[in-house]
């Protein structure tokens, strides 16, 4: 939620209750826990509380990426907030499909393979998520790490 998806409206001191937001900032990034309508009135409880903001940004897309052994740095060099070039194998050659990826999360092994999620633009996701069929891809760790 933006702070821009909310408006404040005159309310009498009577009728104000513990509940109500005092802050018009006070929702800006947080997930709601009901579904709201224009119009509706916000009270603290239908916000989650503790919640992190999200860590996509608008426009954007996780993306799982499955890769074979040996396709990717060590798995320890693969944590969250590190970024990736992926590169795309295929029998006529080989092309860097997506550069400076962010990974939203530790990579972790599976059953003979490594498993990642990356951040994306939509497009990106979209050509990495459906454009691999009887191909291999391949992570290329970045230096400009946080």
């Amino acid at each position: 939620m933006r702070s821009s998806d909310v408006v404040a409206v005159p309310i009498a001191d009577a009728d104000r209750t513990p509940s109500m937001l005092s802050r018009l900032a006070a929702p800006a990034g947080r997930r709601m826990l009901i579904g709201l309508a224009g119009g509706d009135f916000l009270m603290r409880g239908a916000l989650r509380s503790g919640v992190a903001p999200s860590l996509l940004r608008h426009g954007e897309r996780a993306v799982a990426l499955e890769l074979a052994a040996g396709s990717a740095p060590d798995t320890r060099l693969l944590r969250r907030g590190r970024f990736v070039d992926v590169l795309i194998l295929a029998p006529n050659g080989s092309r860097v499909a997506a550069r400076g990826l962010q990974l939203l999360s530790a990579a972790s092994e599976r059953s003979g393979g490594v498993s990642v999620t990356v951040r994306a633009p939509a497009k990106v996701a979209l050509a990495l998520a459906t454009g691999r069929r009887g191909r291999e891809l391949r992570l290329l760790l970045r230096g400009d790490a946080p």
